[in-house]
């Protein structure tokens, strides 16, 4: 019971910042640019590296 009553409330203040104009540009923003580098990375060619949200990845033959 704990815990759905938890899910619930996570949920609905999931429901309550997607709800935010704000919020939802900056996503809209992020998944962009998402889109954009994910179009980038096989451009890159081989030994190239890229830089992911937490680490930079090398990419070697």
């Amino acid at each position: 019971m704990k815990r759905l009553l938890s899910t619930i409330n996570t949920t609905y203040r999931v429901f309550k910042l997607l709800g935010n104009p704000e919020v939802s540009q900056m996503l809209e923003r992020q998944s962009q640019s998402n889109a954009e580098m994910k179009a980038y990375i096989p451009a890159l060619g081989k030994n190239h590296a890229f830089f992911h949200k937490h680490y930079i990845v090398q990419v070697v033959n």
